[in-house]
């Protein structure tokens, strides 16, 4: 390989090198970079979703404290209690029933008094009165005794899949406790809130998640097929799933190795809601986020190869202005070689070639002094060679004769 080859070569690989390492650190820097906006957008989401549902459940106990500050309602019940009459009872139920109609949202009401026993009730759907019939329970007594605001009891499901929120307030005249209110409201604003898909793209949603004895429960309608019976998340083992996180109480982001009740790779964010235990988990799919950085990608390529193209035909003439001085001299010194002793290296530039070249045209005028100087000494030393030569030949015929003469005299 000459070194006009090995030039080209040493020059586009170095720049298919530096633009290599250049796309790969952009890439990983992008990558990095788009997964931390990735996950602090879907963080502040969640929280927007946290503060949201805060919101409802403050509406929701609003709600409960209006229907129980009703004075008739309670002087009511403090008259039921202490004479029992039917006429109380009926007053009670018309008071109940104008304040389901006049109070949003609101699917049963119940007045008990403080034995526990149901004294009047209002439901909003009549069908349910013959198959849910709450109840007031001595765990949910003690939990809301001594309280001054309603206390949310829990997530219940209709016949026909509706949700609903239990409150439970007391009542009471004078301060004296005359008995408890007992709300059940419609869960449709929790819907809202997880139908709203903005920021979250095609795959993202809100999920609202429970721990229950049976397992984790989804407290609404999901985005995505895939949860068994329809909200109950399948325990994975040692998969890492967001809604876990959500509902331990854990707020945090999650990228790396967590999967949701699809299986399929996502980045999350989780937050909680200490009072009633929800669990509020904001999340979108691995593949769709990563789309812009995808893209990057495919135009970085697309990029790099139209710069490859460039850098090779770069090289290949920078090779070739690069080596042509240093190809003619040895041409030059292939021709003195071969027995022109006159050729000389043509000095381009006063750079370091040229001064190559220079010196090789001094070192040439020098060979060529040396060998006219040789060829001088050579033909002198020939001329007294033959000088000796015949001089010594020209004595010996003078000697001879001489010898010859004598020989005949005797």
């Amino acid at each position: 390989m000459d070194l006009r080859t090995k030039l080209v070569f040493a020059l586009v690989g170095v720049s298919l090198g530096s633009m290599l390492a250049l796309g790969l650190f952009g890439y990983q820097e992008g990558r990095g970079m788009l997964q931390t906006a990735s996950l602090d957008k879907l963080a502040a989401v969640a929280e927007s979703r946290r503060q949201d549902l805060r919101n409802v459940m403050r509406g929701w106990s609003d709600r409960v404290s209006l229907i129980a500050s009703r004075t008739q309602l309670r002087l009511s019940l403090a008259e039921y209690n202490r004479t029992g009459r039917t006429a109380e009872r009926e007053r009670m139920n018309r008071i109940l029933d104008d304040a389901r109609a006049a109070v949003a949202s609101v699917d049963y009401l119940a007045v008990f008094d403080t034995s526990g026993q149901r004294v009047a009730v209002s439901w909003g759907n009549p069908s349910e009165q013959t198959t849910d019939t709450p109840e007031l329970s001595e765990p949910d007594v003690v939990l809301a005794t001594g309280r001054s605001e309603p206390t949310y009891l829990g997530v219940e499901t209709t016949g026909d899949g509706r949700r609903q929120v239990e409150y439970l307030t007391p009542l009471s005249v004078e301060r004296e406790p005359i008995g408890w209110l007992l709300v059940r409201l419609g869960a449709e604003a929790l819907f809202e809130i997880t139908q709203d898909y903005t920021g979250l793209g095609e795959t993202g949603e809100t999920m609202i998640v429970l721990r229950e004895a049976e397992g984790l429960r989804v407290l609404h309608r999901v985005r995505h097929p895939g949860l068994v019976g329809g909200s109950w998340i399948p325990e994975r083992g040692a998969a890492l799933d967001p809604a876990t996180f959500a509902a331990a109480g854990i707020d945090t982001a999650l990228a790396e190795g967590v999967t949701d009740y699809r299986g399929v790779d996502v980045w999350a964010a989780t937050r909680h809601l200490d009072g009633p235990g929800w669990g509020v988990v904001v999340k979108a799919d691995v593949e769709e986020e990563r789309q812009p950085i995808v893209g990057l990608r495919d135009r970085t390529v697309r990029l790099a190869l139209s710069l490859a193209a460039f850098a090779i035909l770069g090289g290949i003439l920078l090779g070739l202005h690069l080596s042509r001085p240093v190809q003619e001299l040895a041409e030059v010194a292939n021709r003195i070689r071969s027995g022109e002793t006159k050729a000389r290296a043509v000095v381009r530039a006063q750079d370091e070639v040229g001064v190559l070249a220079r010196t090789f045209n001094s070192m040439a005028d020098a060979l060529l002094e040396s060998d006219v100087s040789l060829s001088d000494r050579d033909l002198k030393g020939g001329v007294e060679r033959l000088r000796e030569q015949v001089a010594a030949e020209g004595q010996l015929e003078g000697e001879r004769p001489q010898a010859d003469r004598g020989d005949g005299h005797g």
